[in-house]
Formats: C-alpha cells, sequence, structure tokens
C-alpha cells in the first residue's frame, strides 16, 4: 500500500508543470508595444545571442524559445492572454519583426500549427 502512494505521489509530481515566475502577469504590455523606443529593445534582445541591455526583455528571452516550443505549456492563463495579445499586434502592427522572430524560433515552419492553435484557444 505504501508503494502504491509513494508511486502516485512521485507520478502526479512529475505531472505537475511549473509555471513560468509570474512577475508578468500584470505586466503593462501596452507600454510596450506601444512605444517604439521601448519595443524596439525588446525584439532586438529576442533576436540577438548577445546580453541585452534590458533586464525584463533578457529574462523573456530566457523563456521564449520554450513557451514557442510547447505552445506556452508552463504558462499562466494570464501570460497566454498576454502572448496571444502580443503575437496579434506583432503580426498585424510590425509583420516584418514577427517574421524575424519566427526565422529565429521557428526556421523550419515545424512549430507554425501549434503556435497558431495557440491562438485559436
Amino acid at each position: 500500500m505504501k508503494t502504491l502512494v509513494f508511486l502516485c505521489l512521485a507520478v502526479a509530481t512529475v505531472m505537475a508543470v511549473e509555471k513560468y515566475p509570474d512577475q508578468w502577469d500584470n505586466y503593462p504590455i501596452d507600454d510596450v508595444l506601444k512605444n517604439d523606443r521601448i519595443l524596439v529593445v525588446y525584439i532586438k534582445c529576442s533576436l540577438q545571442d548577445t546580453p541585452c541591455s534590458n533586464k525584463e526583455a533578457e529574462r523573456l528571452r530566457q523563456y521564449l524559445p520554450e513557451a514557442i516550443r510547447t505552445g506556452c505549456e508552463r504558462c499562466t492563463d494570464k501570460q497566454k492572454e498576454l502572448a496571444r495579445y502580443v503575437i496579434r499586434f506583432l503580426r498585424e502592427h510590425k509583420p516584418q519583426e514577427w517574421a524575424s522572430i519566427v526565422s529565429k524560433y521557428d526556421p523550419t515552419g515545424e512549430l507554425r500549427a501549434k503556435y497558431e492553435h495557440f491562438l485559436k484557444a
């Protein structure tokens, strides 16, 4: 019986997905998106492999590849909402920048269906 309880706890622990830090849940994203000077800092940081001048952009870059690859599996509900908002904004208002991000993080296009599905959810 103890073995069964231990096994159940072990499976539950493995199955629990650790979420990203919730520091971005209430981030004033419009302040970034509506200010080209700030937005460029975030986009350049996302696209380069050198250290970023902005700590928030650096943290975002740390999680971005996994979030794209997994369809934001570890995102909180609020982060998913913000991610959808940002993607839609970039596609509509900054298509070249969006294309650069897609080119970097999904060069083969294999993840496209996953993030398209994510956008529709």
